[in-house]
Protein backbone atom coordinates (compact mmCIF):
# COMPACT_ATOMS: atom_id res chain seq x y z
CA UNK A 1 0.00 0.00 0.00
CA UNK A 2 1.30 3.49 -0.80
CA UNK A 3 2.06 6.07 1.86
CA UNK A 4 1.60 9.83 1.70
CA UNK A 5 3.99 11.88 3.86
CA UNK A 6 2.98 15.38 4.91
CA UNK A 7 4.61 18.35 6.64
CA UNK A 8 1.31 20.25 6.79
CA UNK A 9 0.16 21.45 10.21
CA UNK A 10 -3.49 20.52 9.68
CA UNK A 11 -5.11 17.40 8.31
CA UNK A 12 -6.45 17.84 4.78
CA UNK A 13 -9.70 16.33 3.49
CA UNK A 14 -9.49 16.05 -0.29
CA UNK A 15 -12.75 15.44 -2.17
CA UNK A 16 -12.16 12.86 -4.86
CA UNK A 17 -14.43 12.86 -7.90
CA UNK A 18 -15.17 10.54 -10.81
CA UNK A 19 -16.87 11.32 -14.12
CA UNK A 20 -20.60 10.86 -14.11
CA UNK A 21 -23.32 11.20 -16.71
CA UNK A 22 -23.00 14.17 -19.10
CA UNK A 23 -19.37 14.55 -17.90
CA UNK A 24 -20.51 15.97 -14.57
CA UNK A 25 -18.22 15.11 -11.66
CA UNK A 26 -19.64 12.90 -8.94
CA UNK A 27 -18.03 12.82 -5.50
CA UNK A 28 -16.66 9.31 -5.04
CA UNK A 29 -15.04 9.68 -1.63
CA UNK A 30 -13.17 11.99 0.71
CA UNK A 31 -9.57 11.11 1.49
CA UNK A 32 -8.08 12.57 4.67
CA UNK A 33 -4.32 13.06 4.75
CA UNK A 34 -3.11 13.42 8.32
CA UNK A 35 -1.50 16.65 9.45
CA UNK A 36 0.14 17.63 12.70
CA UNK A 37 3.70 18.35 11.67
CA UNK A 38 5.17 21.01 13.94
CA UNK A 39 2.30 20.65 16.43
CA UNK A 40 2.99 19.26 19.90
CA UNK A 41 1.00 16.13 20.78
CA UNK A 42 -0.17 14.79 24.16
CA UNK A 43 3.32 13.47 24.90
CA UNK A 44 4.98 16.86 24.16
CA UNK A 45 6.55 15.43 21.02
CA UNK A 46 6.61 17.59 17.91
CA UNK A 47 6.78 15.48 14.74
CA UNK A 48 8.48 16.93 11.68
CA UNK A 49 6.28 14.87 9.35
CA UNK A 50 3.26 12.57 9.39
CA UNK A 51 2.48 9.46 7.32
CA UNK A 52 -0.90 8.35 5.99
CA UNK A 53 -1.49 4.95 4.38
CA UNK A 54 -3.77 5.12 1.33
CA UNK A 55 -4.95 2.63 -1.27
CA UNK A 56 -3.64 2.65 -4.84
CA UNK A 57 -7.07 3.75 -6.04
CA UNK A 58 -7.11 6.68 -3.58
CA UNK A 59 -3.61 7.70 -4.70
CA UNK A 60 -4.73 7.70 -8.35
CA UNK A 61 -7.69 9.91 -7.45
CA UNK A 62 -5.55 12.18 -5.27
CA UNK A 63 -3.29 12.82 -8.25
CA UNK A 64 -6.29 14.28 -10.09
CA UNK A 65 -7.20 16.67 -7.23
CA UNK A 66 -5.96 20.24 -7.80
CA UNK A 67 -5.51 21.05 -4.10
CA UNK A 68 -3.50 17.86 -3.52
CA UNK A 69 -1.33 18.52 -6.57
CA UNK A 70 -0.66 22.07 -5.37
CA UNK A 71 0.45 20.84 -1.93
CA UNK A 72 2.62 18.25 -3.65
CA UNK A 73 4.18 20.83 -6.00
CA UNK A 74 4.90 23.16 -3.07
CA UNK A 75 6.85 20.40 -1.31
CA UNK A 76 4.48 19.67 1.59
CA UNK A 77 3.46 16.20 0.37
CA UNK A 78 5.55 13.25 -0.85
CA UNK A 79 4.39 9.78 -1.95
CA UNK A 80 6.23 6.50 -1.47
CA UNK A 81 5.45 2.80 -1.87
CA UNK A 82 7.48 1.87 1.21
CA UNK A 83 6.79 2.79 4.83
CA UNK A 84 9.63 4.90 6.22
CA UNK A 85 9.84 6.94 9.43
CA UNK A 86 7.95 10.15 8.64
CA UNK A 87 10.58 12.33 10.37
CA UNK A 88 13.27 10.95 8.04
CA UNK A 89 11.20 11.70 4.94
CA UNK A 90 10.37 15.18 6.26
CA UNK A 91 14.07 16.14 6.29
CA UNK A 92 13.93 16.58 2.49
CA UNK A 93 10.57 18.35 2.44
CA UNK A 94 9.46 21.93 2.96
CA UNK A 95 9.48 22.28 6.77
CA UNK A 96 6.25 24.10 7.58
CA UNK A 97 3.29 25.78 5.97
CA UNK A 98 1.60 29.12 6.67
CA UNK A 99 -0.73 27.61 9.29
CA UNK A 100 2.12 26.37 11.49
CA UNK A 101 2.43 28.06 14.89
CA UNK A 102 5.07 30.76 15.14
CA UNK A 103 8.10 30.31 17.34
CA UNK A 104 10.74 32.79 18.53
CA UNK A 105 13.10 31.27 15.91
CA UNK A 106 10.83 32.68 13.17
CA UNK A 107 12.00 36.24 13.96
CA UNK A 108 15.29 37.55 12.64
CA UNK A 109 15.37 40.30 15.27
CA UNK A 110 15.11 38.40 18.57
CA UNK A 111 14.15 41.59 20.43
CA UNK A 112 10.92 41.86 18.42
CA UNK A 113 10.00 38.23 18.98
CA UNK A 114 6.93 37.68 21.15
CA UNK A 115 7.55 36.75 24.78
CA UNK A 116 6.79 33.10 25.41
CA UNK A 117 6.90 30.92 28.52
CA UNK A 118 10.23 29.52 27.38
CA UNK A 119 11.93 32.90 27.29
CA UNK A 120 11.18 35.65 29.81
CA UNK A 121 11.86 39.20 28.69
CA UNK A 122 14.83 40.74 30.50
CA UNK A 123 13.95 43.74 32.66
Amino acid sequence: MPFVYSTLSNSQAYSLFKKGGADLPIAEQICVIKGGAGISNNHFQTPKGVATEVTKHQLELLNTCDAYLQHKANGYIVEDDVEVAADKVARNMKPKDESAPITPDDFADKEKAPVTNSRKKAK
